[in-house]
């Protein structure tokens, strides 16, 4: 297990595992919270949004999680929040641009029709993504 990146909400942990595969597991953060209570209401809006987005194709898709998960790590168990979502081979737009400068014209429209076609596929489903960013693409 490797993390991937630590935000304000949350720690997002790499998983490679011999039956499942790669995952990441979203760690929610208890103290970007008022109380528990919000931050398991802030988990199962996330549950409900990956039910609604749901084997789109440009939308990372949740496979589950706890809002009372235990884990065992190095000798210690800790209770946490937690989702479990798809891991993403491909690099975000972000990293690419870091590592290998501006998009062709091509590649850059072949990027927005993808972008397109999940921001579509969300605002039918009366969805405005409010994070829209080149690290979330």
């Amino acid at each position: 297990m490797t993390t991937i990146s630590k935000e304000e909400d949350a720690t997002y942990l790499h998983v490679q595992d011999y039956l499942f595969s790669d995952f990441v597991i979203k760690a929610f953060n208890p103290k970007r919270y008022a109380s528990y209570q919000e931050a398991a209401e802030a988990m199962m809006r996330e549950k409900k949004l990956s039910i609604l987005f749901e084997g789109h194709p440009n939308i990372v898709q949740a496979f589950g999680g706890s809002i009372e998960g235990v884990y065992l790590w190095k000798e210690s168990k800790k209770t946490i929040m937690y989702s479990i979502h798809e891991h993403c081979q491909i690099n975000t737009v972000k990293s690419i641009m870091e590592s290998e400068g501006t998009f062709s014209v091509e590649a850059a429209i072949k990027v927005m029709k993808e972008i397109l076609c999940a921001l579509k596929f969300m605002h039918e489903r009366e969805f405005a993504h409010l994070n829209l960013c080149l690290d979330n693409i």
